[in-house]
C-alpha cells in the first residue's frame, strides 16, 4: 500500500476518518517506516500458514511496499523476512505492517510475549528439578535397601 502520514502530521486516527482514504491501497502511520518513502508499489500477499500466534505470507511486490496484516498491533509481535529479523510498524491505527523490498519474499509474523518465554523457562526448570529429585530419591532408596541386605 501507499504510506500515508509522516511524523508531525495529523494523528493516524484523524487520517483514517478522512473521506477518500482507500484502506486497500493506503497504510496510515504515525511515524516513518524504515526504508519506505511515501508512496508505494503494488503487490500481493498469499497466506501459507495462519495460526493464532503466527502467520506466514508469501509476498510479491513490484517495488518497495508495506505488507499490512489485519492483527492487533502489540510490541510482542516479531517478524522475519526471508529469515532475517525485521521491524513491525503500527499501521492503520491498530494493525501490523512491515516494509518489503521488490520481489518475492516469505514474511513470518510471530506473537511471542515475554511472559510466555519466561513461563516456558520456569516450567522447564521445574520439571527438570522434579525429575532429578525423583531420580535422586529413587537412588537413595535403592542404595539404602541394598545396604540393609
Amino acid at each position: 500500500p501507499q504510506v500515508v502520514g509522516r511524523p508531525g502530521s495529523a494523528k493516524p486516527i484523524d487520517v483514517m476518518w478522512r473521506s477518500g482514504l482507500d484502506v486497500a491501497s493506503e497504510a496510515v502511520t504515525a511515524s516513518a517506516i524504515p526504508s519506505m518513502e511515501p508512496g508505494g508499489r503494488t503487490g500481493k500477499a498469499e497466506f501459507t500458514s495462519d495460526a493464532a500466534d503466527s502467520v506466514v505470507l508469501k509476498t510479491t511486490a513490484s517495488g518497495p511496499a508495506v505488507v499490512v496484516l489485519s492483527r492487533n498491533f502489540h510490541p510482542s509481535w516479531n517478524v522475519t523476512i526471508d529469515g532475517a529479523p525485521a521491524s513491525v510498524a503500527r499501521v492503520d491505527y491498530a494493525l501490523l505492517g512491515v516494509p518489503v523490498a521488490a520481489g518475492t519474499h516469505t514474511v513470518v509474523f510471530r506473537y511471542r510475549p515475554a511472559i510466555v518465554v519466561t513461563t516456558r523457562r520456569v516450567t522447564l526448570a521445574t520439571w527438570t528439578a522434579v525429575i532429578l529429585l525423583t531420580l535422586a530419591m529413587a537412588g537413595v532408596r535403592y542404595f539404602t535397601r541394598a545396604a540393609r541386605g
